[in-house]
């Protein structure tokens, strides 16, 4: 059952980590981006109302993503 359970939270992770960039990466500026955008947005509520594990998982995902974008930027270069 555990298995189970970390497979199916894993899954989520992955899911939400889609859902997010899904969501960020639509141009509102075109119609045919509009029209995604409204589909999309269905799709996803409809997606987070099937589990707790999904709103979770989509909470840490923005979670870490927000984290993430603190970060400077890499120089390329080794840190001292």
């Amino acid at each position: 059952m555990r298995r189970r359970r970390k497979n199916s939270t894993k899954q989520a992770g992955l899911e939400a980590a889609n859902w997010l960039l899904r969501l960020e990466t639509g141009d509102p500026a075109r119609a045919k981006a509009r029209r995604d955008l409204i589909a999309y947005s269905k799709a996803f509520v409809k997606w987070l109302n099937r589990s707790p594990v999904h709103v979770r998982a989509f909470f840490e995902i923005v979670e870490t993503d927000r984290k993430l974008r603190t970060f400077p930027a890499s120089t390329g270069r080794p840190g001292p």
